[in-house]
């Protein structure tokens, strides 16, 4: 409704306007002819902004930024992605070696013997291969 009332407003504006300037314009009256344009400034800009609003926003240019804007977000999903998967993966590895230096730490606790073999920890062994030593005996 309010596009209707700017509408009707901006023809009967640039209608007066029109009709004031021709008439001047056949006076000769070249000072009221120049006003009269003056003042039909805002009735230009009411026409540029109702056309601005009802003119077709789809031209070739504003579809190839649109296709731009679409592949750079499509690019970005994937790059996030790829970056929660890294995340994920370093995540993983950092309980994994947190589960693993606990069951060193139980197994050093645990070694009864200086350079004895290590203890199995909740049914898991720890590291094979890998000597215990005690602390206090350095």
């Amino acid at each position: 409704m309010l596009i209707g009332l700017l509408l009707a407003f901006s023809l009967t504006t640039t209608g007066l306007y029109l009709a004031a300037l021709v008439r001047d314009l056949s006076e000769h009256h070249w000072g009221a002819a120049l006003d009269v344009s003056r003042a039909a400034v805002p009735a230009a800009v009411g026409w540029a902004a109702l056309i601005f609003l009802f003119s077709p926003r789809s031209t070739a240019a504003a579809e190839r930024l649109l296709s731009a804007d679409d592949r750079m977000l499509t690019e970005s999903l994937e790059q996030a992605a790829r970056d929660q998967a890294a995340m994920d993966k370093a995540e993983r590895k950092v309980r994994r070696l947190t589960a693993k230096l606990a069951r060193l730490t139980a197994a050093r606790e645990h070694a009864g013997t200086a350079g004895g073999p290590a203890p199995a920890i909740a049914d898991a062994p720890a590291d094979a291969g890998v000597t215990y030593l005690d602390p206090g005996a350095v």
